[in-house]
């Protein structure tokens, strides 16, 4: 499938090919440890209710559980920005050269690692 801006045209596997979903939510969220919680950038939230985390087949997910919506990176993107799908990948391919420079700097930096991943979950439970 292919999304024509007017400038160019780019697949969506071409952009996934050029860009990770992890490099896209560092730069763009500002984000190095999944799963994490945060303040919804996209409406007013005091109570940091926006949770990110990588599903079971390795993609990165949001759920709001304040408004209960849910979605991939793009529909994050896409819910911050306030446009459609076309605009979305538009705008992550004319930032690529920025994305990409943020990779190349974080590098030379010595900081290897983009994302952390945590494995594990501690969850407890009570019972009366």
């Amino acid at each position: 499938m292919a999304f024509s801006s007017g400038l160019s045209d780019i697949k969506l596997s071409e952009l996934f090919n050029k860009v990770s979903e992890e490099q896209l939510v560092a730069y763009y969220l500002n984000i190095n440890t999944i799963p994490c919680k945060i303040s919804a950038p996209y409406r007013q939230d005091s109570n940091p209710s926006l949770g990110i985390y990588m599903n079971r087949n390795g993609k990165i997910q949001f759920t709001d559980f304040g408004t209960k919506d849910s979605g991939g990176i793009l529909d994050l993107l896409m819910k911050i920005w306030n446009c459609d799908f076309k605009k979305c990948v538009d705008r992550i391919s004319k930032d690529l050269i920025h994305i990409n420079k943020n990779v190349e700097i974080r590098k030379t930096l010595g900081i290897t690692k983009t994302l952390n991943h945590r494995t594990s979950s501690n969850i407890q439970v009570k019972f009366r």
